[in-house]
């Protein structure tokens, strides 16, 4: 996640090959680009830069969003080329499928970008993005009314997801980008209660958030670390407390 790429080493590196400086991830018997990937290798590089100011670390930044720019489909998504199955579901997503944590993390990075270049075709991308994720999963978006509120989806599967840590990265590149796009403020604003006024639901009384709503088993090793930064995040940007009150309860690695 971008908010701890301030620690990374001076000579750090992708731990995946680059092809024409986006990396190609190996899933074993395919390699592919995922989108989510190469957002956070951009907003690796855009954290080296403020932090070392190597140019080279904000072209390789910059190189990511125009790539974002040109991979970007009509729909507002960036879609995935192979088949992925849903944790905690029994679906598998066919190629083709989106993701909210694409759209958010895609989002950071442009909106840092678009901030320094004030090129239109990153503000484009971004106002684009937001529009699947103010469009239901129904109706090809990635976004679903829960409780009278919205919560982002990772895993646009049929039936509820929900995963936890894709709704919170979600919230936080819609954050970034409120001051730019006013509806980025209103979709935020009803985002971060619904997912504010729902997280005892995902809370396994065992010193971790469940993984998401729909399976309810643990999240993988070092997400429960990723999670409490996201809600100490949230809890900084809204003055929740209940977001810091679950980032101390879910201690687990």
């Amino acid at each position: 996640m971008y908010q701890t790429f301030g620690g990374l080493p001076r000579d750090w590196k992708s731990p995946y090959p680059l092809v024409g400086g986006i990396p190609l991830v190996n899933y074993g018997t395919f390699k592919a680009r995922n989108p989510v990937t190469s957002a956070q290798y951009g907003l690796a590089n855009y954290s080296l830069w403020l932090r070392y100011h190597d140019h080279y670390r904000w072209l390789n930044a910059r190189h990511v969003a125009d790539w974002l720019v040109r991979t970007q489909y009509p729909n507002g998504k960036w879609e995935y080329s192979f088949y992925e199955p849903a944790p905690g579901s029994t679906e598998t997503l066919a190629p083709g499928w989106g993701s909210a944590l694409a759209q958010g993390q895609a989002m950071s990075l442009l909106e840092r970008v678009y901030r320094l270049t004030h090129k239109t075709s990153y503000l484009k991308a971004i106002v684009h993005a937001l529009k699947a994720l103010q469009t239901p999963v129904a109706k090809g978006g990635l976004s679903r009314r829960f409780d009278n509120g919205i919560f982002f989806e990772e895993y646009p599967t049929r039936a509820i997801n929900f995963s936890l840590n894709g709704d919170l990265q979600t919230l936080i590149g819609v954050y970034d980008v409120a001051d730019l796009v006013p509806a980025a403020q209103t979709l935020f604003t009803r985002a971060v209660r619904t997912v504010a006024d729902n997280l005892a639901r995902f809370d396994s009384h065992a010193g971790y958030s469940y993984y998401s709503f729909a399976s309810q088993t643990p999240c993988p090793p070092g997400y429960n670390a990723a999670i409490r930064s996201e809600l100490h995040i949230l809890a900084s940007l809204t003055g929740r407390k209940v977001f810091t009150h679950y980032a101390q309860i879910w201690n687990a690695p």
